[in-house]
């Protein structure tokens, strides 16, 4: 795509953990303009939380250091990767 590799930033394994994910989302900040693209590619699980009366449901990025005994918690919500 012809995207510089110094643009690249790869998390995986023990480095793909929610603090690390968010302080990469921040480091990158000052690049962006008003004309840039954000291309975030996950390549794991996921979890859609259950529908419970007139919630609605929220999804979260299952990491490295989530929980298992509580995953929506702990994973990276996708209301927290928009903001």
């Amino acid at each position: 795509w012809g995207v510089p590799s110094e643009w690249i930033y790869l998390l995986s394994h023990e480095k793909a953990t929610k603090a690390n994910i968010v302080k990469t989302f921040y480091d990158c900040r000052p690049f962006f303009d008003a004309d840039a693209k954000l291309v975030f590619y996950f390549a794991g699980h996921g979890m859609r939380e259950k529908y419970v009366g007139d919630r609605v449901p929220e999804s979260a990025l299952i990491l490295h250091d989530t929980h298992a005994q509580d995953p929506m918690s702990t994973g990276l919500r996708l209301v927290e990767l928009m903001q």
